[in-house]
């Protein structure tokens, strides 16, 4: 087995039996999947994966399956914006005349990309604003997820 393929399901399998119960209390698996990003892929808008409320609702984990340097899309972090203000900033954003080039620039202002080699992991909260940036590469990037969170209420 390849030494980065045997890394990566090492980290997904660490990820899977012992969920950040730490970060969300009373964590349950609630998505398990991949993000694939093709040749050519447009970048992502900027978002969050919840929309903003005072308690945490999921943690999502990404893996990467390959290195992902800055020519394949990584993911353009907003640090800080898992706060009320910063979703009512975004809000503003999307609503501007020109809504794309606002976002775009608001994004830019504050953000990190995360460049990562196989089996790195990025771990954050669903309310952080986050994007995908254009696959200008060769090939896909695919990202291995999982997200923890509290069980449903009502759920069987």
């Amino acid at each position: 087995m390849d030494a980065h393929l045997a890394t990566t399901l090492r980290t997904a399998e660490t990820l899977l039996l012992s969920p950040p119960v730490q970060v969300v209390p009373d964590a349950v698996l609630r998505e398990c999947s991949a993000v694939v990003s093709a040749p050519g892929s447009p970048p992502q808008p900027c978002h969050s994966d919840t929309k903003w409320t005072e308690d945490l609702v999921l943690a999502t984990c990404f893996v990467a399956l390959q290195d992902i340097g800055p020519e394949l899309g990584p993911t353009r972090f907003l640090p800080d914006t898992a706060t009320s203000k910063a979703h009512a900033l975004l809000a503003d954003a999307l609503a501007a005349p020109d809504a794309a080039a606002a976002v775009v620039a608001y994004a830019e202002t504050v953000s990190q990309l995360a460049v990562l080699d196989t089996g790195d992991a990025t771990l954050y909260e669903s309310r952080l604003q986050h994007g995908g940036t254009p696959n200008f590469g060769d090939r896909d990037r695919v990202l291995f997820y999982v997200s923890f969170g509290r069980e449903p209420e009502g759920a069987p």
